[in-house]
């Protein structure tokens, strides 16, 4: 039986406290209201306590704010300045709540008193704050992601001004976000209010304008799909690519240059807030750039997510050049760190046939495609052109020959857990499955091939590729070394030689017929954020400003490092027919040529259970190329066995070294076309 509590009236306990609580609740909200202490982040009551309305509380609020004015117009002291920007914070909010933002302009009636708000003038020095659709007193965010805020103590008080263009292009869902400076001037014959962008007016009337260029960038990009997506888009591709894009942080200017920054593997934007805003504060930079970011999910190697980022700022050239600001369009510069320099790497060069013939033996035209949407993929992939727009890059702790710690063996069960886009996994199985005959040895050999790890290994073959193609522009190093103790050190030195940020070893980072290398003591981690990197890429961009842009390569970078002359170990392969499906792929350098069929058969079925299985696992992919497979188990040939390199061996061992295998040639009798290519070889 259920007991309940009954009052005399017949109302249920519950229904009287609720109402009781109600009560108290209301009772609270009016002290606070009637004493002036409500909180700044809620919408007031329109009629408070004291019988007041909105309307007339805001005028005392203006009222307050003209008595601090006088006091900083007699005494501009910190304190005054201080109690000044407290007081307008205050009406500010007050206003917003009695009126909207497009009502702001022109001249407004507040409790009997008239307030300016005067049209901007032409130009950038002024906003029309009546465009934007709302504001964020900037004291009022929580800094997070930066430890050094870049802000500048003056005059007025420093908002963040919003419009939620979730609509347009280019726009992420926190809208467009800019800096600016509230000013209400008691000086005229009625209040003046008036919005400033610090960065093109930095003082009024002969005083400094306070400034923060922090909170618009964390009001931006510290978001929580941006924080999921460090470690979300390393294992689900599929679930954060609707988070992928360009972005822009402000609205789009055609006089400013855009400066585009890439984050690299388990990584977000927020790696570039410190960054994006320190070079705010810089005023003679800001004035003449204007900074995007590109975001992607992490878990894809930097050969499949490449594309994408070649077609989006493509796009955006595009877009913007019909608004005008094409030469500055033109001007845009790159900055990568980590495998977001190899993002912005493959941005600069063109693939020529190299990259299709890491992948293939066979011409485009003799590739069975599965489908249209397969095509596309790798031909999309594996054959491209440099972006115009890009003039120049900077690489910051970048492996442009890989790192080891991809190798490690811990790596290789996270490898297991990256879960790829099923498109991507099937292209390949699909694609494998048709033209056995024609997939290159190091792409078949291979096992999670498309993850950003594996893509990452020294022993990617597509490393050796990158660092055949010329960089079509000039291009700036910055370089993590932690185990050095100053920011002075110059290549060629053998310390700097030995050196690494803790992920990436010097002989990765550093491109010969760089315009310049800074080497910074820093780990990989916060390359982004130390100050000798920060001060290293204004630097390179106040020197493309005054005209100093350096050159671009004519010779490819090369491979160095102990992977230098790294051939990966592959079965031999001996083509006998012109054309089909007939190839062998052997155990050993002891396999023998004279039954093709059988041989052919077994190498077709091995190789394309093989390619299914890792397809189907949660690490596969098309287009990126990853290290190579482990060997079957089975007792490898002296010659199958990679060693390090070694001494160089005297003459009477060089008499009785072996020599390598050589390209076997058909026989006369054989049927074979031109076009065919015959080797038996062991590497």
């Amino acid at each position: 039986m259920t007991m309940r509590c009954i009052d005399k009236r017949g109302k249920s306990c519950a229904t009287q406290f609720v109402r009781i609580m109600a009560t108290l609740v209301v009772a609270i909200a009016l002290t606070f209201a009637s004493t002036g202490c409500a909180p700044s982040d809620v919408n007031r009551p329109t009629v408070t306590a004291t019988g007041k309305t909105l309307e007339h509380r805001t005028a005392e609020r203006l009222a307050a704010v003209e008595v601090a004015w006088r006091e900083v117009q007699a005494k501009p002291t910190e304190g005054s300045r201080k109690k000044y920007r407290a007081e307008l914070e205050t009406f500010l909010v007050y206003l917003a709540d009695l009126k909207k933002l497009p009502e702001w302009k022109g001249t407004l009636t507040i409790g009997g008193r008239l307030l300016d708000i005067p049209r901007p003038p032409a130009g950038y020095s002024q906003y029309d704050i009546s465009w934007y659709d709302s504001f964020r007193i900037s004291s009022q965010v929580a800094i997070k992601s930066m430890k050094k805020p870049g802000r500048v103590e003056g005059l007025g008080a420093p908002i963040v001004l919003r419009k939620h263009s979730s609509n347009e292009p280019y726009v992420f869902r926190t809208g467009l976000n800019s800096p600016a400076t509230a000013v209400l001037d008691f000086g005229g014959a009625r209040p003046t209010l008036r919005f400033f962008d610090p960065r093109e007016q930095p003082k009024y009337e002969g005083s400094t304008l306070a400034a923060d260029y922090a909170a618009p960038v964390e009001v931006a990009i510290n978001v929580s799909e941006f924080r999921d997506i460090m470690f979300g888009g390393v294992f689900r591709v599929d679930k954060f690519m609707k988070t992928r894009g360009l972005y822009l942080t402000e609205p789009y200017r055609a006089d400013k240059i855009p400066v585009v920054f890439v984050h690299g593997l388990q990584s977000s934007p927020l790696t570039w807030t410190q960054m994006i805003s320190s070079l705010n504060a810089h005023p003679e930079l800001s004035r003449k750039y204007q900074f995007w970011f590109y975001t992607y999910p992490t878990g894809s190697s930097w050969i499949i997510s490449a594309p994408a980022f070649r077609d989006d700022l493509n796009g955006a050239y595009s877009t913007f050049a019909a608004k005008g600001g094409r030469e500055n369009l033109n001007r845009c510069v790159l900055v990568g760190h980590s495998m977001g320099g190899l993002m912005s790497r493959m941005m600069t060069i063109d693939s020529g046939e190299d990259f299709w013939n890491l992948v293939f033996e066979k011409p485009a035209t003799r590739v069975d495609w599965p489908s249209a949407e397969a095509k596309n993929k790798f031909m999309t992939t594996l054959y491209f052109k440099r972006v115009p727009m890009v003039s120049a890059a900077v690489f910051i702790a970048a492996p442009h020959r890989g790192s080891g710690m991809a190798d490690w063996f811990v790596v290789g069960w996270i490898k297991k857990l990256i879960k790829l886009p099923s498109s991507v996994a099937s292209a390949l199985v699909n694609v494998a499955t048709l033209n056995m005959d024609g997939i290159n040895q190091n792409f078949r050999s291979m096992t999670g091939v498309g993850t950003s790890l594996t893509g990452l290994s020294p022993k990617n073959p597509a490393f050796r590729t990158l660092n055949q193609r010329i960089i079509q522009v000039p291009f700036y190093t910055i370089i993590g070394d932690h185990t050095t103790g100053n920011d002075q050190l110059v290549y060629p030195n053998a310390t700097l030689l030995a050196g690494n940020d803790t992920v990436v070893p010097y002989w990765s980072s550093h491109l010969n017929q760089a315009v310049s290398e800074k080497i910074i003591h820093a780990k990989h981690t916060s390359c982004t954020t130390y100050d000798g990197s920060l001060a290293e890429v204004s630097r390179i961009l106040s020197e493309r400003l005054a005209g100093k842009l350096g050159k671009a390569p004519t010779q490819p970078a090369g491979m160095m490092g102990p992977y230098k002359d790294h051939v990966p170990t592959m079965r031999p392969k001996v083509k006998i027919h012109p054309s089909g499906p007939h190839s062998i792929s052997a155990a050993s350098s002891n396999n023998k040529a004279d039954k093709p069929a059988r041989a052919t058969a077994t190498s077709k079925s091995k190789t394309a259970t093989r390619m299914a299985t890792t397809a189907s696992s949660p690490s596969a992919s098309v287009g990126g190329v990853g290290a190579p497979a482990p060997a079957p188990k089975r007792k490898p040939s002296a010659a199958s066995i990679p060693t390090a390199p070694a001494a160089p061996a005297t003459p009477a061992a060089k008499k009785s070294a072996p020599q390598p295998a050589a390209t076997v040639e058909p026989a006369e009798s054989a049927s074979i076309s031109p076009n065919t290519r015959v080797r038996a070889s062991v590497l």
